[in-house]
């Protein structure tokens, strides 16, 4: 209700006045048919008036973004468009004319679009782009690129601020086979550089320069190793030949500078943020018999790495680890002896790097951040050499994600949401349980699961009595989601109740093994159905062993809320329909995707 008393004075008076002629007019007799509407006009030019003020309000108490200098916004620009697409850039152009201004007057933008306007536009281009740094990135290995731009390429390198080469296009710069003419090459406005090298010969990194970039701060080379600057470099990917048909460097590892030399390298990248080394860790065997012994180089401290990926054999992989001290490590990433580094894929079979698969895991350890683990993944193929352990932290809004490539999980993908890897070791070529057991590397991740609420575990068609299972739900206490694939019947037994248990009058339910589970998903569980002359069974005791584990949990007091199968139960549309009603029994909701005999899923 409008008071004129509270009202500002230039609009008390005014309006007090036209509330009583609406007033009078409504109460008397001969109110006019169109007088509504001119009430309706009053209350639009009213909320047109407030809508102004409101601006005005808004211009000095909200951020003052459109108010900036054209040289604060250019510099705004500047920075968002060194991780961003041209693309976007154009789209933020389209927000105001000051914006569209900011961008069109900005040099480096004209730079950019050298690879997306017609070739007989560039020279108009590029005389935009003043004496800014440019940007080439020959990075589509299915595009063909006209000469014409490579030669511009080559022609202003001393200008380039990016430069990404993928294989294919090297063969147009004469130091595509010669890392010797790279490093001869200045590169004095360099920050980014993504090189391919192929076909060299092999040269040994001590007859190499320092690659002239002083102010690179992102490397990634492949197939070649050359010193670089490591004053600035923020991030690293280091990737030597990785496929049996790409070996066209020989003795690869021996180009490579000898493991001390590394550490020392490594160790003076104070500003390092990322590493990745792909089959680049120098093999001490390899090295020079003058190498001094690494631990003279000390612990290498990486202050500010925060990710750091490997994939090589193990002993090399091992080594490093020991060497690293990483106070702000948030993620690690281990791929230890994949396949397709050797055309040899048999088991790797010595004692000595046996123990070192499961000594990483205590290195691990001490590099591992103060966080909670809630959430694992762990699986192994033991017939195949495999194994795979991931320890992961809460994070809403991040997922990860495994398969439906990796082979040691399912054919379908798996994701744990709302989690972020800690730890993520794969191992292969490992034939476990000649000299180490797989079960003592289960061991040796029980310390660090005691808090973990949601797990995935991959059964092992070597492990028949479930003992994995068995051995990884006694540790977790506070388990609530566990995912099962290719489940065997007797990994079931680590998720029941014994009949001894919830036969007494009374249940220590911390006593039991994972107390809190309430959600099951179970992938690949067509195994539980057995059929022998046309008739259904479930084993040689024809015992359902799903069902006695949910009606277990439930007698004790324990009951499951939610399960979920998730690959194929090979029932029929209406024996899935039976089936389901029966757990309903015992858990509250069940969803099972039925297939059909042929394999196709059900409508």
């Amino acid at each position: 209700m409008f008071v004129a008393s509270t009202a500002p004075a230039w609009l008390a008076a005014p309006a007090e006045q036209r509330l009583n002629e609406i007033s009078a007019i409504v109460k008397s007799s001969d109110c006019p048919p169109d007088y509504v509407s001119s009430l309706a006009a009053d209350r639009t030019a009213l909320l047109n008036l407030a809508a102004e003020i409101q601006h005005y309000v808004n211009v000095h108490t909200s951020p003052p973004i459109l108010r900036l200098s054209f040289e604060i916004l250019a510099m705004i620009l500047d920075e968002h468009a060194q991780t961003s697409s041209i693309g976007e850039c154009i789209k933020m152009g389209h927000v105001c004319k000051q914006l569209r201004a900011v961008v069109l007057g900005r040099r480096a933008f004209w730079g950019s679009l050298l690879f997306i306007v017609r070739p007989e536009d560039r020279a108009d281009i590029l005389s935009r782009t003043g004496s800014a740094p440019l940007d080439f990135h020959f990075s589509d290995l299915m595009m063909q690129y006209d000469s014409e731009l490579f030669k511009l390429a080559k022609e202003n390198l001393s200008r380039t601020r990016s430069l990404v080469l993928a294989q294919p296009q090297t063969e147009f710069f004469e130091w595509s086979n010669d890392p010797r003419a790279l490093c001869s090459t200045p590169f004095p406005r360099a920050e980014h550089l993504d090189l391919s090298f192929h076909n060299h010969q092999r040269i040994n990194v001590r007859d190499l320069s320092t690659l002239n970039a002083p102010m690179l701060k992102s490397l990634r080379l492949s197939n070649v190793f050359i010193p670089f600057p490591t004053k600035n470099i923020t991030v690293l990917h280091l990737k030597g030949p990785c496929y049996p048909h790409d070996y066209e460097i020989l003795d690869w590892k021996r180009t490579l500078p000898q493991f001390s030399d590394f550490l020392q390298m490594l160790k003076e990248c104070v500003e390092l943020e990322q590493l990745h080394i792909e089959n680049t860790i120098p093999n001490i065997v390899s090295s020079s018999s003058a190498d001094p012994l690494p631990h003279k180089v000390g612990p290498v401290v990486l202050p500010k790495l925060n990710k750091l990926s490997t994939r090589d054999a193990i002993g090399e992989t091992y080594r490093l680890c020991q060497r690293l001290s990483l106070p702000s490590i948030e993620s690690i990433q281990l791929d230890c002896d994949p396949y397709y580094f050797h055309e040899d894929t048999r088991f790797d079979v010595s004692p000595f790097h046996a123990h070192e698969r499961v000594g990483l895991v205590s290195r691990l350890a001490e590099l591992m951040p103060q966080t909670v683990i809630s959430g694992l993944v762990v699986g192994a193929k033991r017939d195949r050499g495999e194994a795979t352990w991931c320890l992961l932290e809460s994070a809403p809004g991040h997922h990860y994600s495994r398969g439906p490539y990796d082979m040691i999980f399912t054919r379908e993908s798996y994701t744990m949401k709302d989690h972020r890897p800690i730890f993520d070791v794969r191992y292969e070529k490992c034939q476990w349980n000649q000299g180490v057991a797989y079960l003592h590397l289960i061991d040796q991740l029980i310390p660090f699961i005691a808090d973990v609420r949601s797990a995935h575990i991959s059964c092992d068609d070597e492990d028949p009595n479930g003992e994995d299972v068995v051995r990884l739900c006694a540790a977790m206490k506070n388990l609530t989601t566990l995912s099962l694939s290719e489940l065997e019947r007797a990994a079931l037994l680590a998720l029941s109740v014994p009949a001894s248990a919830w036969a007494e009058d009374r249940v220590d339910v911390n006593e039991l093994s994972v107390p809190h589970l309430e959600h099951l998903s179970l992938d690949m569980v067509g195994y539980f159905w057995l059929e022998e002359d046309g008739v259904r069974c479930y084993g040689d005791d024809n015992i359902d062993p799903l069902f006695e584990m949910v009606s277990s949990r439930a007698r004790a007091g324990i009951p499951l809320q939610s399960l979920t199968f998730v690959c194929g139960s090979y029932l029929t549309e209406d024996e899935g329909e039976l089936y389901v009603e029966r757990l309903k029994e015992h858990v509250s909701s069940v969803d099972l995707t039925m297939w059909r005999e042929d394999g196709s899923d059900a409508a």
